[in-house]
């Protein structure tokens, strides 16, 4: 055997050994964007369930019209909250999609996007951190789509 070839021999079994890896890595992270995103923003609106699986240091940035401005868990709990005290029963179907995941160690890079009615409504981007209790997402970039 060259030189070569036992490199991409070594290669190719790095690989396959950090796939089980990679494989429960990304388990935990859609179940993390699904509740705590996806069931505790989109779907039931429950402030606890995002809490469960969202850091209190998250930060949700927001480009309106050239201007950034930047919400936090809380706040954005508020939000959600006032929200279903004034509108309780949603009258659209939400589904979702991980397009994208990148996994390095303990930080994650998530592309999610959401569908109201099968209509494309959101692409975000959810930057997350492993933390001792788990999979927590830090940041929330996004576009909204008309």
């Amino acid at each position: 055997m060259t030189k070569q070839t036992l490199r991409s021999c070594a290669v190719g079994a790095l690989v396959l050994l950090a796939l089980p890896a990679f494989a429960a890595d990304r388990e935990e992270i859609q179940a993390t964007i699904e509740g705590a995103y996806i069931e505790g923003v989109h779907r039931q609106r429950d402030g606890e369930l995002m809490r469960s699986g969202f850091h209190e240091s998250f930060t949700m940035y927001v480009l309106r019209e050239g201007q950034l401005a930047l919400v936090s868990r809380d706040d954005w709990i508020g939000r959600i909250e006032r929200w279903k005290a004034e509108q309780p029963d949603l009258d659209y179907e939400t589904t979702w999609r991980l397009t994208q995941l990148d996994v390095t160690g303990d930080m994650a890079a998530a592309r999610v996007e959401v569908d109201r009615d099968g209509k494309l409504t959101f692409t975000d981007h959810l930057s997350l951190y492993r933390f001792d209790d788990g999979w927590k997402i830090v940041a929330k970039l996004f576009a909204a789509h008309s």
